[in-house]
C-alpha cells in the first residue's frame, strides 16, 4: 500500500508485511513401542479381564510387579488411551527394575515430548512440589529428561532407529540442527528404509537453504512411500521457495488429502491461495486453527487476509492473538500498528511502531510509518 497523506484518520501506512512463509515445519515422531517378545508370548484371552491391553498388562503387573517388560507394556497401553501421567510412572518403574531397558527409556522420552505436563506430573507429586512450573520451565525440563532417555535407549540398543529419529527431532526443535542432522544420518545408515529420518533430514536441509539436497531426499522418500503426507508438505516448501507456486499448491493439497489433521499443511495451502487472491484461503487458515489454535502463523496469515479486505477490526484481533502466542512475532506487531493507523488509533499506532523499532531498529519502512503517525498526531 502506498502512503496517502491527505486521508485524515483513514491514512494508509506505507506497507503491510508480506504473507508469512509457509515453512512451519512439523517433523515426525516415532511412536511408542511395546516389548514385542512379551506381546508375542500372550495368547488370545478368553477372560473378560483381557478385553483391553490396559486390562491385560495391569493384570500381569499385579501378578508380576517386578517384571520390567510388563511395566513397559502397561505404560504403552496407558499412553495409547491418553493416560500419559500413569504411563510415565510405569516407564519409570520399568527403568528402575532394569536400568538399560531400551524400550522403556524410549517410551518415556516420547511421553515427555508429546505431553510434558502430564509426563512430569508424577515426578512433581513424588517430590511433594505443589507449585506448577511455568510453561517454559516445564518444557525445558521435559526436553532435558527426554534427551537423557533417548540417549539411554541408544546406549542400551545402539541400532535403535526410532530413538535416533526422536533424539534428532528433539535436537532440531531445540535449535541444535547440526547434531540433529547427525542423528538422522545415523538412523538412515542403520535403516535406509527409515523414511521419517529421511523426511526430517530433508526438512532441516531445506530450512538451511540446501534445497537441492533436501529435494533429493524427499523424492527418495516419496518414491518409497507416495502416501507420506509430510514428504509432500516439505516438497511443497521446496517448490514454493523456487517460485513454482502451482506445483507447490499441488503438493500442499496432497498433504492435506493424505493427512487432514496436519495444521501446517492447511496453513501452507492457505498462503498459496491468498497469494493469488483466492477467497478459499480464509477457510484453510480457520481449519489450521481448528486443528491447532496455538498456531501463531495462522492467526497472522488470517489477519493479513482480513486487512486486505479492509476488515481492520478482525485483522487487529487476529494479530493480537498471534502476538499473544508468539510475543516475538514482529511482523504481526507491525501490521497491528498499520491497522491502528488506518482506523484512526494514531496514538496506539505510534506506541506499536516504537515497539517494532525497538526490536528491529533498522527497518526504514516502519520508521517512515512512525514518522507519519507522529505527524498526524501532532496535527490534531
Amino acid at each position: 500500500m502506498g502512503a496517502q497523506r491527505g486521508g485524515g484518520n483513514n491514512a494508509i501506512p506505507k506497507a503491510f508485511q508480506p504473507f508469512s512463509p509457509s515453512a512451519f515445519r512439523p517433523l515426525l515422531w516415532a511412536a511408542l513401542v511395546c516389548a514385542a517378545a512379551a506381546l508375542g508370548a500372550v495368547t488370545v484371552a478368553r477372560n473378560a479381564v483381557y478385553r483391553t491391553a490396559v486390562s491385560l498388562w495391569s493384570d500381569t503387573v499385579e501378578k508380576r510387579p517386578d517384571n520390567p517388560r510388563a511395566r513397559n507394556n502397561l505404560g504403552a497401553a496407558l499412553s495409547a488411551e491418553g493416560r500419559t501421567a500413569e504411563a510415565a510412572e510405569q516407564f519409570r518403574r520399568a527403568i528402575a527394575l532394569r536400568p538399560n531397558h531400551a524400550f522403556a527409556h524410549f517410551n518415556l522420552g516420547v511421553a515427555l515430548m508429546l505431553d510434558p505436563r502430564a509426563a512430569l506430573d508424577a515426578v512433581a507429586a513424588e517430590r511433594g512440589n505443589g507449585t506448577p512450573p511455568d510453561a517454559a520451565a516445564l518444557r525445558a525440563e521435559a526436553v532435558r529428561q527426554a534427551e537423557h532417555h533417548f540417549r539411554a535407549a541408544l546406549a542400551a540398543e545402539p541400532g535403535n532407529t526410532d530413538a535416533c529419529v526422536n533424539l534428532g527431532k528433539l535436537l532440531a526443535d531445540s535449535g541444535r540442527t547440526a547434531e540433529a542432522m547427525e542423528h538422522y544420518r545415523s538412523a538412515l545408515a542403520g535403516d535406509p528404509a527409515a523414511q521419517d529420518a529421511r523426511v526430517n533430514l530433508a526438512a532441516l536441509l531445506v530450512a538451511d537453504g540446501r534445497e537441492a539436497e533436501g529435494a533429493a531426499l524427499l523424492r527418495e522418500a516419496l518414491a518409497a512411500e507416495p502416501g507420506l503426507a509430510e514428504a509432500h508438505y516439505q516438497m511443497g516448501l521446496v517448490l514454493e521457495k523456487s517460485g513454482a507456486r502451482r506445483e507447490a499448491e499441488a503438493e500442499f493439497r496432497a498433504a492435506v488429502r493424505l493427512k487432514p489433521g496436519m495444521a501446517a499443511a492447511h496453513l501452507a495451502l492457505g498462503n498459496c491461495l491468498a497469494r493469488r487472491g483466492d477467497a478459499g484461503a480464509e477457510s484453510c487458515y480457520r481449519e489450521a486453527l481448528r486443528l491447532d489454535p496455538k498456531l501463531a502463523e495462522a492467526w497472522y496469515a488470517l489477519g493479513n487476509g482480513f486487512a486486505k479486505q479492509e476488515r481492520f477490526a478482525d485483522a487487529m484481533d487476529a494479530y493480537r492473538k498471534a502476538i499473544q502466542l508468539d510475543p516475538a512475532h514482529v511482523q504481526a506487531l507491525n501490521n497491528l500498528g498499520n491497522c491502528q493507523l488506518v482506523t484512526g488509533r494514531v496514538r496506539e499506532a505510534v506506541e506499536t511502531y516504537e515497539e517494532v523499532l525497538r526490536r528491529r531498529p533498522g527497518d526504514a519502512t516502519v520508521r517512515q510509518n512512525l514518522d507519519y503517525a507522529k505527524e498526524l498526531l501532532g496535527a490534531r
